[in-house]
């Protein structure tokens, strides 16, 4: 059984194991949400089948990390939410989001492996850990 890799974040607050079918195919975007100021910080698990990001991927998962206040503002809010709730703690809101599609031709090695590494939020929600 390989070891499976842990993101960690201080600056986002958690780290999250990866699942193993992620090891040597995800690479991390970790960045302040400068365009969004309800955001505090967005962290993109992103396919990378040949070590580096694909321009034309879309991210496997994807961290919001935001304020309690700004949460509830967001919950009032008419529209799709964000994400899903991972994780609650002080007076911070982590959520969650998973791709719509894959941005693949289905046929494709790419598209192929890209539908065979998406992770169900469950799984996901249960190997996040938030930082204290």
């Amino acid at each position: 059984m390989a070891d499976t890799e842990t993101f960690t974040s201080k600056v986002a607050g958690f780290s999250l194991k990866y699942p193993e079918v992620w090891n040597n195919l995800v690479k991390t975007i970790d960045e302040p949400a400068n365009d969004t100021p309800a955001i505090d910080r967005i962290i993109s698990f992103m396919y990378a089948p040949k070590g580096e990001i694909d321009p034309n991927s879309e991210s496997l998962f994807t961290v919001y990390k935001v304020s309690k206040k700004e949460y509830d503002k967001m919950k009032k809010e008419e529209g799709p939410a964000l994400g899903q709730v991972i994780a609650e703690h002080d007076n911070n809101v982590w959520l969650g989001s998973l791709p719509q599609s894959n941005p693949y031709d289905p046929e494709s090695k790419e598209g192929k492996q890209y539908q065979d590494i998406l992770m169900d939020f469950k799984f996901l929600q249960k190997n996040f850990t938030i930082l204290k």
